[in-house]
């Protein structure tokens, strides 16, 4: 089975997100002015976003979260984005700790795939 076209571009789409930083959603209190207005600091953000284990991390969350609907639609673009996210922001923003993480996350969500899991 291969990835349907739109699981392919919600991919895309988390990748591009994540690289960007994540700060647009309009569920966040964050953006890009975060870092002027001494609300993020930069080399703190840079060293989490680009840290492997966080990516891995952050794919994950991703990954467990994102569902298709039975002709390989997905379903869920924005949730599984915001999953991650709340997941990654502990990392960099010394205000936002596990416990604000809403609902907090399951097991099921942070839990790496073996390859040949199903």
């Amino acid at each position: 089975m291969k990835l349907t076209g739109s699981l392919k571009a919600c991919l895309y789409w988390f990748i591009e997100d994540y690289s960007q930083g994540l700060l647009g959603d309009v569920r966040w209190d964050l953006t890009n002015d975060s870092f002027e207005e001494g609300i993020l600091d930069w080399e703190t953000y840079r060293e989490a976003i680009t840290d492997p284990s966080v990516i891995k991390e952050a794919v994950t969350v991703w990954s467990n979260n994102i569902e298709v609907d039975a002709s390989g639609k997905v379903t869920n673009a924005e949730w599984a984005r915001f999953r991650a996210f709340q997941m990654i922001r502990r990392h960099f923003d010394s205000d936002f700790s596990s416990e604000r993480i809403l609902p907090p996350l399951e097991q099921w969500e942070v839990m790496e795939n073996q390859v040949g899991d199903e």
